[in-house]
């Protein structure tokens, strides 16, 4: 029997296969690596990777399988590159900008705070809050205020703050009277943006005199509104101011910016204020008379002084005033008896009727008569206090009055005096 043996295979390699383990291209061991053959070649270079050359034959290698797994489980897990980040795009990082932008500016909103809404005083340190009773900025000042002045005069229709566009700017601006704690000083009023920069202040009165008497250039600012008297209806400034400790009274108009557009000047007090249309009413007391009085001005005509009968009365350097009217308003028994002068405590006006509320005893008594005009300033009524009634009554029955109130007397008090400054 004819025996055929087959032909055993041979290898073209150089390298003696050691039990089949071994490979013998750079593309087996990458493989075998799951790498690419650069990676294979850096690794060997950079980390020792575990190959062996035929002499004289660089690209010609082998690596045992056995080998490459050891030297595989003896490295430092190596991560893959980083695949580049979505978030780092342009487009998204300037998303995540915009976003962040918008967030800051929503925060600086509810934070920040809103426009000068109302004030309070700290010794010399004027705080301006907003709406919601945050602080929007403070101003110190060198000495301090009068704090019992901020405590009482806020009120009762004598203004010391007040906030709106002044000038027409389209931004609050805010003014403040400032009163010192002493009667050596004026008062200033001072007009600030909506920052707190400051940006006019006025200082009332000047010095003055009458044939017998000078007075000194020391004024207190009584009361000031704001209301539309100039052109086209834009916002102006009244001031009424008075002397101290004495008298005349400066009653001054300003501009939305600060200018001084015109002044009248009344030998007395003129405290209460109302603005209704082109007029300007005005009341206190005249020291000439030593009586009550109301005077009215026409807004486009503030200039002069009050013509007063007594020369000792009369304030020198200015021409007769534009009055529209002034009246001077009875004395009763009771403040003939106490008082110096009776004076006009509050002021009302409509376009139906002017109310004048005239003060007989000085507070805290309130005694007094209420006066109603129509707006020609004819006397529609009046009317007796209750209190007026009442301290009547108990100085009769004390007999420091030697009369009851009658008929006669109450009739008394319709002989309002009407006196004109204009020739």
């Amino acid at each position: 029997m004819l025996v055929v043996i087959p032909k055993l295979a041979t290898t073209s390699s150089p390298f003696a296969i050691e039990n089949g383990r071994d490979l013998v291209s750079w593309q087996e061991i990458a493989d075998h690596l799951c790498v690419t053959v650069r990676a294979a070649q850096k690794w060997e270079t950079e980390r020792g990777l575990p190959v062996r050359r035929l002499p004289g034959k660089r690209s010609l290698v082998s690596a045992n399988r056995i080998e490459l797994d050891a030297w595989r489980n003896s490295q430092q897990p190596v991560p893959p590159p980083a695949a580049p980040s979505k978030w780092r795009s342009p487009a998204v990082l300037g998303s995540i900008l915009l976003a962040a932008a918008v967030l800051a500016g929503y925060w600086f909103q509810k934070t920040r705070p809103g426009p000068p809404a109302s004030f309070r005083v700290e010794q010399n340190v004027l705080i301006v809050l907003d709406s919601r009773g945050r602080e929007a900025w403070r101003v110190n000042f060198p000495e301090p205020l009068s704090s019992a002045e901020y405590e009482t005069r806020n009120n009762g229709g004598h203004p010391r703050f007040w906030t709106g566009d002044l000038d027409g700017d389209g931004h609050p601006e805010v003014l403040f009277a400032a009163v010192p704690p002493t009667t050596e000083r004026s008062s200033l009023l001072i007009c600030y943006s909506d920052r707190g920069v400051e940006k006019w202040r006025f200082h009332p009165g000047r010095r003055v005199s009458t044939a017998t008497e000078p007075f000194a250039d020391v004024f207190y600012i009584s009361n000031f509104a704001v209301a539309p008297l100039g052109r086209n209806g834009a916002p102006m400034v009244l001031v009424t101011s008075e002397q101290i400790p004495y008298y005349p009274d400066q009653v001054a108009l300003l501009s939305g910016t600060g200018a001084l557009v015109g002044e009248y000047w009344h030998s007395g007090y003129l405290e209460s204020m109302a603005v209704f249309g082109r007029k300007i009413y005005l009341a206190g007391v005249n020291n000439a008379y030593k009586a009550a009085t109301l005077v009215v001005l026409d807004a486009d005509r503030v200039s002069g002084a009050s013509v007063e009968e007594s020369a000792a009365y009369q304030l020198l350097g200015f021409p007769p005033a534009h009055e529209t009217a002034r009246l001077l308003f009875p004395r009763s028994c009771i403040n003939r008896k106490f008082e110096q002068y009776n004076f006009v405590s509050s002021l009302t006006v409509s376009d139906e009727s002017i109310i004048a509320a005239v003060a007989e005893r000085r507070p805290p008594t309130l005694a007094q008569v209420w006066y109603r005009f129509d707006p020609g300033l004819q006397l529609l009524g009046l009317e007796l206090h209750d209190g007026f009634r009442s301290l009547h009554a108990d100085l009769r029955a004390s007999h420091t009055l030697d009369h009851d109130l009658t008929p006669a007397e109450e009739t008394a008090f319709k002989a309002v005096r009407t006196v004109r400054s204009e020739k």
